[in-house]
């Protein structure tokens, strides 16, 4: 079973009976029921209907996710908007229907901005028990 149907079907499964996980899947049941749902009714395929993809292209912002220092345990990712001024620390990052490419920048001094990141285009970011959740 592919990666996303497996995980799709964890949320499923802490969304209806969480009793029923996994002990490694534990923490699930600790996310908000709407946040359970919406993983949980992801869809796996690429394909989104034209009109769906025009309304959430309205919207759109471009986030970075990167990983920070093994120093900085338990919050070794961080997001923000582009420059280090808005950045959120996080335990993990997760992404839901949005596109990311893989940016780098080997002048950067990997302090005030990162060598390398994931750029992100999403219409929402939420942040849930220190997990950033971005929603294409």
């Amino acid at each position: 079973m592919p990666a996303n149907r497996r995980r799709n079907k964890a949320f499923r499964v802490s969304e209806h009976n969480p009793g029923a996980l996994y002990s490694k899947n534990k923490s699930l049941a600790k996310l908000s029921y709407s946040t359970l749902h919406d993983f949980a009714a992801t869809k796996t395929s690429a394909c989104q209907s034209g009109l769906d993809r025009s309304r959430r292209l309205a919207s759109v912002a471009r986030f970075r996710a990167f990983f920070n220092n093994f120093n900085e345990t338990p919050f070794l990712w961080s997001v923000d908007q582009g420059d280090i001024s808005t950045e959120i620390k996080v335990r993990d990052w997760i992404l839901i229907g949005a596109t990311a490419r893989t940016r780098v920048n080997l002048q950067a001094d990997n302090v005030n901005d990162p060598k390398a990141w994931v750029e992100v285009e999403a219409s929402e970011l939420e942040i849930v028990n220190e997990i950033a959740i971005l929603r294409g």
